[in-house]
């Protein structure tokens, strides 16, 4: 292994991936380690203890909002994106107001839909707000990869904001 020069202030790469591989290393062993004595601590358990069978791990009571929802997904892929073009033809004739006015007044889960349609992240517990603000997002990326300068659509953008 190399040797680190205390004097220079900085460290090379190599130096550099050096010591992160030590630590890899450090950190492999201890979990090797604190594995070994789980095991030794569950044998334990299992000849202290012969008539009681292990519980199996419990999932939380109660599930995530987010996996509700996406049991619950009320859209199917192409109302969401025939959803999303009716709302990208509002963008570009009402401008950004009028679609967030709209998105505004769907449910949560209908707005989920259209988010994972494109593909945007929903995290555990989507908040209307930034589930619109990821929609609006994506429609505005949509408008500008579609517009075209003979067309009028640069001048409904400049009008909505």
């Amino acid at each position: 292994m190399g040797q680190i020069n205390p004097e220079e202030k900085f460290r090379t790469a190599l130096d550099e991936l050096i010591l992160l591989n030590h630590e890899i290393t450090e950190i492999k062993a201890f979990l090797r380690d604190l594995s070994l004595k789980i095991s030794r601590i569950e044998q334990h358990a299992k000849r202290a203890f012969p008539n009681i069978k292990p519980s199996p791990i419990k999932e939380s009571l109660q599930p995530s909002r987010v996996s509700k929802l996406r049991k619950e997904l009320i859209l199917t892929r192409e109302n969401a994106m025939a959803i999303f073009e009716e709302l990208r033809e509002s963008f570009m004739k009402y401008g950004h107001d009028a679609v967030a006015a709209r998105l505004s007044k769907d449910e949560v889960e209908t707005l989920v839909s259209i988010s994972q349609e494109l593909g945007l992240p929903t995290g555990k517990k989507p908040s209307r707000t930034r589930l619109i603000k990821g929609i609006i997002g994506r429609i505005r990326e949509s408008v500008l990869l579609g517009m075209n300068p003979a067309s009028g659509i640069s001048k409904s953008l400049d009008q909505s904001e």
